[in-house]
């Protein structure tokens, strides 16, 4: 007689004597993967769009666009038109670079009204050992820039398979991480079932009148990020001096 016949193996969902089923995944297991794949890729270009619905009237907030890698990054954050924010950011090395309109200078890096005004448009150069240079730095990471998009907790959920602006993704959705949203934020991260790269990310908190909502993409993993200092930049402190 043989010991385990093949159809007592179908049945039981066994493909060999003694064997069981590998369990798939958990959430929480495919978000920590996703994380270790980005960390090993090192760079990716990132697009990010904020939106807010009130009223059922969906409003543009915030676009932001990115390249991030080590040792260099670059960020520009664009608001609709009229709106104080706009930013251009850059981190090559030690050395920060901001472009930004006057409210921005004022608020973000400290310059008195005039220095915002006389210096708006223009790149300052912050260096390591300049107040604002490791806000900045810190923010210009993969870890910060990825870790709005990545659901925590143990009761993440694992979506099917599916296609997503034409690639095969994995939905992996729980509650957003507190440094993006408080209370009922939900996060939905989208990962390439065989890498585990990440290919898009949303996060989406709402209340009785208003959703907030904001949706990433991410492309080009491990591709560097090259960038050349902008010339004639301000040193900061020369322009806190105006």
């Amino acid at each position: 007689m043989i010991g385990c016949a093949l159809a007592v193996a179908s049945a039981v969902g066994l493909s060999a004597c003694g064997s069981t089923p590998k369990a798939a995944p958990s959430g929480a297991s495919l978000v920590a993967q996703a994380s270790t794949a980005a960390a090993s890729a090192g760079s990716v270009r990132i697009k990010i769009v904020a939106t807010q619905t009130t009223g059922g009237k969906q409003q543009p907030a915030e676009t932001l666009t990115s390249k991030i890698s080590a040792p260099a990054s670059v960020q520009s954050i664009r608001f609709p038109a009229g709106t104080a924010g706009n930013l251009d950011v850059m981190l090559i090395g030690s050395t920060a670079y901001v472009r930004a309109d006057a409210p921005t200078l004022f608020k973000g890096l400290g310059l008195t009204t005039q220095g915002a005004q006389r210096y708006a448009g223009q790149w300052i150069s912050i260096q390591q050992g300049d107040s604002p240079f490791s806000g900045i730095a810190d923010t210009l990471t993969l870890d910060a820039q990825m870790r709005t998009f990545l659901p925590v907790g143990p009761s993440v959920t694992v979506g099917s398979e599916r296609t997503l602006r034409g690639q095969r993704v994995l939905p992996l959705t729980g509650p957003a991480s507190a440094n993006h949203a408080k209370g009922a934020g939900i996060s939905r991260l989208f990962i390439n079932p065989k890498t585990k790269l990440p290919v898009a990310g949303g996060v989406v908190k709402a209340s009785t009148t208003t959703r907030n909502e904001v949706v990433a993409q991410f492309t080009q993993w491990g591709k560097p990020v090259e960038l050349t200092p902008p010339a004639d930049a301000v040193p900061y402190s020369t322009a806190t001096k105006a």
